[in-house]
């Protein structure tokens, strides 16, 4: 995260050139991530990787679960 003002000081057109170059990599991005998620399932197999995914689901919804409780004290 950048200090405040700090966009601000750049020159005129450079956030549209970064939001332009995020933009372009969005693509090659999603990809690289659904290849991944294809090869994963073939190496482990469906039942492995669902095996995986509900403990990474259960984990992600304990550490919510926790945030909730302490928050509401």
């Amino acid at each position: 995260m950048s200090p405040p003002g700090v966009s601000s000081r750049l020159p005129s057109g450079t956030g549209r050139a970064f939001a332009g170059l995020l933009h372009a990599g969005t693509r090659p991005f999603d990809i690289v991530n659904y290849l991944g998620a294809v090869g994963a399932v073939r190496v482990l197999g469906p039942c492995r990787m669902a095996a995986m995914s509900d403990r990474v689901v259960a984990h992600l919804d304990f550490h919510r679960r926790r945030l909730t409780l302490t928050e509401t004290r």
